[in-house]
């Protein structure tokens, strides 16, 4: 049995590849660095790359070093005993029951499985319906186009006043000319009403402008051994910059490359400690509530301005959203950089003033709005009548669609019906299994008192690397333990 060739290639320092054909007896030396510890742990399995190749005519290559020595010699040794005959026959019994736990959960999540599959069978049964559905908006709605406000523009909304009208009884379907005719005559006015205009929400505006995280130069420990000096360097982001390059820099400076001292990355832990951590923290979570919440109300502005009402001029809203878009953009960079940089301060730029502004503008809007809606209210109840006559007739048309989705739908969820009741039943067999195997579980013959005598035994004829201890992660069971583990190892690995 022998190892014929060996090819190592592209892992730790070999970048270029190397291929030799040992002997019966080798002798490999080098410099700290150079690779023999790559050979071992390649050779006993330890490490594995597309990029190496191992040729031998044995099964296992037997390596003794120091990832041998982590591997079999560890604080608590695999392998677990039972003791006692009554708890070799309990366990036998849990073990049966574990297995039957298992089938029971593996049926309930088949059963789930068939749940969602029927579920997306509704879903897809319904997104079906909603495309056909809007066939017909597409037919009626340039007809009738105030009378369908606010369901023209979305496929889901459209279907989801379908359905709601759908469950409504109507006596009588207008025809088709009849609701062309009373269209005319209800929807002649220009005057129609609207919804006011919400206004912005300036008390949470204000309490965004102003955190004293923006102001705080947040900066690492200077307790830390290294902190005095980086604080007296005033490079504390420039060091945080690094830190993501340092675990792949062979303890070597990312940026000039030198042999860093001894104990630098733990030095630089204890400098970014858990309270910067925080203060980064606290500060990300602010940039983001502050973006979210901005573009929110950039968003309130835009859709306020892209409102078509004939009535309104918007021409002072849309120069002061300009105005508005233009600090918070400022803001925005302002903030990328404390958080890129948290230990600079930053002051942002206040909206306050502009956001003020809008809510004088929209309050005027709306104020239009209030006198448009009087004007109207005439015209409401007709209008609305006439809106249930035409939800009527589109119910109508759709009435073969949405009979046919309801059969569906029925059947899908009288089938989720009964495999919930088989789910629910399984989950009551296998809750009243495991409730079993706890009860047997707690009948265990004790192993203390072996332990406890097998320890006193070995104590007493000298043996104090190791003794017996229970097994907390299965009851009726000991496991080794092993003391002085790391002068233990270590010895071994040296010898």
């Amino acid at each position: 049995m022998t190892i014929n060739k060996v090819r190592i290639h592209n892992i730790a320092t070999y970048r270029s590849p190397v291929d030799f054909e040992p002997r019966k007896i080798n002798f490999l030396f080098g410099s700290n660095g150079c690779g023999k510890t790559t050979i071992s742990n390649l050779l006993g399995g330890y490490i594995n790359s597309e990029h190496c190749e191992i040729v031998n005519d044995t099964d296992q290559i037997l390596v003794y070093n120091k990832k041998f020595v982590e591997s079999n010699f560890a604080s608590q040794v695999k392998g677990i005993f039972s003791l006692g005959e009554d708890s070799v026959s309990v366990q036998s019994q849990v073990q049966e029951l574990n297995l039957q736990i298992e089938k029971k959960r593996q049926d309930i999540n088949r059963k789930r499985l068939k749940t969602e599959e029927l579920e997306n069978n509704i879903l897809t049964g319904r997104e079906s319906l909603k495309e056909e559905c809007w066939k017909i908006q597409q037919d009626l709605g340039p007809a009738f186009p105030k009378a369908l406000t606010g369901v023209r523009k979305s496929k889901e909304i459209f279907l989801s006043r379908l359905l709601e009208e759908s469950q409504k009884s109507t006596d009588h379907i207008a025809p088709y000319e009849e609701l062309l005719e009373s269209y005319d005559l209800t929807f002649s006015s220009e005057n129609t009403t609207y919804k006011l205009f919400e206004l912005l929400d300036i008390q949470t505006i204000d309490n965004l402008q102003d955190n004293t995280l923006l102001n705080k130069k947040i900066m690492g420990s200077a307790n830390a051994p290294i902190g005095q000096f980086i604080e007296y360097l005033q490079n504390s982001d420039w060091v945080r910059s690094g830190l993501s390059y340092l675990s792949k820099s062979d303890s070597k400076c990312p940026f000039c490359h030198q042999a860093l001292p001894k104990n630098f990355e733990r030095e630089i832990g204890e400098y970014f400690d858990v309270v910067f951590e925080r203060e980064v923290g606290e500060l990300v979570d602010f940039i983001s509530k502050y973006t979210t919440f901005f573009e929110d109300v950039l968003k309130k502005i835009i859709d306020i301005v892209d409102t078509d009402i004939p009535f309104l001029d918007i021409s002072d809203l849309k120069n002061a959203m300009v105005q508005f878009e233009a600090i918070t953009n400022l803001n925005y960079e302002h903030l990328a950089k404390k958080q890129e940089l948290p230990s600079h301060s930053i002051e942002l730029v206040s909206v306050s003033d502009i956001c003020q502004n809008i809510n004088v503008i929209i309050t005027e809007l709306n104020s239009k709005i209030e006198k448009n809606n009087q004007i109207s209210v005439n015209q409401r109840d007709e209008q609305s009548k006439f809106k249930q006559k035409l939800w009527g007739y589109i119910v109508k048309q759709a009435e073969s669609l949405i009979s046919q989705f309801s059969t569906l739908k029925n059947g899908m969820e009288k089938g989720i019906e009964g495999i919930e009741k088989s789910i629910f039943s399984c989950e009551t067999e296998e809750r009243q299994l495991c409730e079993t195997v706890t009860e047997l579980e707690k009948n265990l013959t004790s192993i203390t008192p072996t332990i406890k005598a097998i320890n006193g035994i070995l104590k007493k004829f000298g043996f104090k690397g190791f003794k017996l201890g229970e097994n907390e992660s299965q009851s009726g069971t000991y496991k080794i333990i092993r003391d002085l583990l790391f002068n233990f190892v270590k010895a071994l690995y040296l010898c």
